[in-house]
């Protein structure tokens, strides 16, 4: 009877922790939205939803890809999202640095105010490619352009330029794609840089090594990847770590995102967004998992009493 009430007590702490993580991961774009930063006299409230879409705690941060150097940066726009208008709602903190030259965003998740996300909470991340698609059309929005391009400048250069590619990328079969590293003070060059490849919606990576192609700093690598958008860095190890580039999209994706030349920009990620948003477990899962891990615990708890000696 004692590991009858043990098992039981395990399944309600489970059934509680699954409920409480979907609590704090709602789902779909924010209700509201307050922006602060720079451009912006005061704080503003977004309530339009065609400049919340993309925004959603499942669509704006990769939380599978999180930044490797950490920015020194605090200058950036600050973001309170709001899941509902009551006050049982769900509010969260983040601090949004526009990128350069195509490159995701970075964000800041600066914690919620109902508990969840602690693990998150304090490390920076990158956008995915709808959710720096849509701050980025919010900003312009706002009138705040010039100061979004001011604030991705001030971020050190980008070590990594990409120079040759094929148009259009056809999923499923090598693309060579070509890149050139910058000599940076006295930092080597590497010897073959590791290329990861990541699709937007998932946490497992493929991983490459590229071949120097010619003079030095210029490098080449064959990657294969399936339909949809795909994020993808180059670790050149060292002081200059691992570099992020501009996402890339394959197949009908590109077509869908309107890139013939396979990257994708601010504008084409709204519409070939739906399918790159999604980075974070779905609420429901988390609560059947929970539910299911608990019925496992009460089957063993009876298993074990059933063969309990006399």
């Amino acid at each position: 009877m004692q590991k009858w009430g043990v098992a039981l007590t395990l399944v309600t702490l489970m059934f509680v922790a699954a409920s409480t993580h979907a609590l704090a991961w709602p789902g779909g774009p924010p209700v509201k939205l307050v922006v602060q930063g720079p451009g912006l006299d005061r704080s503003v409230e977004v309530t339009q939803r065609e400049f919340l879409d993309g925004l959603g705690a499942e669509q704006f941060v990769n939380f599978n890809w999180p930044v490797s150097r950490t920015p020194q940066a605090d200058t950036g726009y600050r973001l309170t999202r709001y899941s509902d208008d009551s006050t049982q709602g769900f509010v969260d903190h983040l601090l949004y640095y526009p990128n350069s030259a195509g490159r995701p965003g970075l964000v800041r998740y600066d914690g919620s105010e109902r508990g969840g996300g602690e693990y998150f909470t304090g490390k920076w991340y990158y956008t995915t490619p709808r959710g720096d698609a849509a701050i980025r059309r919010l900003l312009a929005w706002l009138g705040v352009s010039a100061q979004v391009e001011a604030l991705a400048k001030s971020l050190p250069p980008p070590a990594v330029a990409l120079e040759a590619m094929p148009a259009p990328l056809k999923a499923g079969q090598p693309i060579e794609i070509g890149f050139k590293v910058s000599q940076i003070d006295s930092v080597a060059l590497p010897k073959s840089p590791i290329v990861s490849v990541q699709q937007a919606d998932s946490a497992s990576r493929a991983v490459y090594v590229a071949k120097p192609d010619g003079a030095a700093g210029r490098y080449k690598v064959t990657i294969e990847v399936p339909d949809g958008i795909w994020l993808w860095m180059v670790d050149l190890g060292g002081e200059l770590g691992e570099q992020i580039m501009p996402a890339l999209a394959a197949g009908s994706a590109a077509a869908l995102a309107g890139q013939p030349d396979g990257l994708v920009n601010s504008r084409a990620a709204v519409s070939a967004g739906a399918a790159s948003g999604a980075s974070a477990v779905p609420p429901v899962v988390m609560l059947l998992v929970g539910v299911v891990i608990g019925l496992a615990v009460m089957l063993f708890a009876r298993r074990a009493m059933t063969r309990r000696p006399a």
